[in-house]
């Protein structure tokens, strides 16, 4: 820790901003994990998913429905009736009737096909003929239960594999879900290291402008005293403005790799101007061999932890259910309803309970059975939806197939890359080892006589390309790591999470047991 503390410090003094805030590469995942927009979009499609699948678990959902009616009934009297009526001393025009109704029905779809429904109503009736001293209020009251049974097997597996299929689909966006956290951290890993190596380019170039600012000093000094011909200092000085022209492109470049930092974390552009890199480029990984062991073994890491595979596999797992269900719509409907129940009466004008009223005059068991049978002769719909199920199937399958072709591919390439990145960054590393040493012997010849001006400057131009050929190489070889990281689906944790976040994740191989 206090390694990168006395970089982070180095690198801001040398920056020039030394009210910079340090921003370590761990710091910089997390910040990802939470402000990353494509990751928050991804997690609104996830919300989505368990939306739909609520949606189609809501056809297994209790229903309960109350009902109450209350009506009042005139129906005029005949002109018999009406003399009947006088006979008795009543002057009856009408009779009028009322009755009040209040029910309960409770429907419940289950997933191995059945439909219950329980129903209970209860009904209050009277009339004018009470007028005549006659007792016509009566309570009656019906309790009943109704059974659906669909007979064909596939009709009533349809409802519990619709609901299956909503799972695969909430499943594999899960997996869509790990497989953009993935990719964001990818993105913010590579634009971090490349942060930091524009910022060693910058330092470089610099390095360099003060250089040949030096020789152009030294060069004018010579020419005073009349050691070496004016001339010279041309060259010098068309060196020196190469230098300074490429010093301010990598001011540039360090500009446009923190705002492309700044964008792969989700952080404000005004925020990543205040940051400076807390961690420098780690050192090359030892001992990397390129076998087909190896490779293979990468390969099957790829293929059990891969988030987008899981995802294909999910999604043709459900475009298989969905078939299934549009197949079993092709087949008539035949369904058998059974009801069994009874029904009960009390004659009183008093007020009473429904329970003092389902205990009275019940009568004996009422039972009901149908069957009813439905056959589109045409059934273009399920026909029509049949197609394009089987349709998606298949598409899902090629998908899956030319995502695994994808990865084995995807696989070879980066572990190549990471042992071939690995060596060009050694060799470069040893190369500007060995130009340094040459520059010296340049100068010191030139002192002597024995070398000229231009031979300074080529073996100096050549010790700068190395330099910056050497970070870049291993830029190259830190990128191809967290990409092997990411081919083999070793990136992340299935439960990723801040806290778990470790640096030595994205700076090295997987491990393989």
């Amino acid at each position: 820790m206090w390694l990168k503390l006395m970089f982070a410090v180095f690198a801001l003094v040398c920056a020039g901003d030394v009210s910079a805030t340090p921003l370590g590469l761990v710091e910089a995942i997390r910040h990802t994990l939470s402000q990353n927009p494509d990751i928050q979009i991804q997690q609104q499609q996830l919300q989505a998913s368990q939306g739909e699948l609520q949606q189609t678990t809501g056809q297994f959902d209790t229903t309960v429905k109350l009902a109450g009616t209350h009506a009042v009934d005139h129906n005029p009297l005949n002109q018999q009736s009406r003399a009947s009526y006088a006979d008795q001393g009543q002057n009856l025009q009408e009779l009028a009737s009322s009755s009040t109704t209040y029910s309960l029905t409770v429907n419940q779809a289950l997933r191995n096909g059945l439909v219950l429904s329980p129903s209970l109503s209860a009904t209050r009736s009277a009339g004018t003929t009470l007028d005549l001293g006659q007792q016509a209020a009566q309570t009656s009251a019906k309790v009943s239960f109704n059974l659906l049974l669909p007979l064909n097997k596939g009709r009533r597996e349809s409802a519990a594999l619709s609901e299956a299929a909503a799972v695969l689909a909430r499943d594999a966006s899960q997996q869509d879900l790990r497989l953009s956290i993935a990719r964001a951290v990818v993105n913010t890993v590579s634009a971090y290291w490349k942060w930091v190596a524009a910022r060693h380019a910058l330092t470089i170039t610099r390095d360099a402008e003060t250089s040949m600012a030096q020789q152009l000093r030294e060069t004018q000094k010579l020419i005073e005293a009349q050691e070496i011909p004016a001339a010279d200092l041309l060259l010098v000085r068309a060196s020196l403005m190469d230098r300074t022209s490429a010093r301010l492109g990598a001011e540039q470049a360090v500009l446009e790799a923190r705002q492309k930092l700044g964008q792969a974390m989700g952080m404000n552009p005004a925020q990543m101007s205040t940051l400076a890199p807390l961690d420098d480029l780690p050192p090359l990984q030892q001992g990397l061999l390129a076998t087909d062991n190896v490779q293979q073994r990468l390969l099957a890491l790829a293929l059990q932890q891969r988030a987008d595979l899981a995802a294909a596999r999910l999604r043709q797992e459900a475009a298989k259910v969905s078939q299934t269900v549009a197949q079993s719509a092709l087949q008539p409907q035949l369904d058998l309803n059974l009801n069994v129940g009874y029904a009960t009466l009390l004659e009183s004008n008093a007020a009473s309970s429904l329970v003092s009223v389902l205990g009275q005059q019940r009568s004996s068991a009422n039972i009901g059975t149908s069957i009813s049978f439905q056959w589109p002769v045409e059934n273009n719909v399920a026909k029509g939806r049949y197609v394009q199920r089987s349709a998606a199937y298949d598409q899902a399958t090629i998908q899956l197939n030319t995502l695994e072709q994808t990865i084995s591919l995807g696989v070879e390439a980066a572990w190549q890359a990471v042992i071939r990145s690995a060596r060009q960054a050694q060799e470069a590393q040893a190369s500007v080892a060995l130009y340094q040493i040459t520059a010296k012997n340049e100068k010191t010849k030139s002192q002597l006589g024995s070398a000229t001006l231009i031979d300074v400057l080529s073996v100096n131009d050549r010790l700068l390309s190395a330099r910056q050929n050497q970070i870049s190489y291993h830029l190259n070889y830190l990128n191809a790591l967290v990409q092997l990281r990411f081919e083999t689906g070793a990136l992340l944790t299935d439960d990723v999470s801040a806290s778990s976040i470790r640096f030595e994740t994205f700076v090295s191989p997987p491990t393989l047991d």
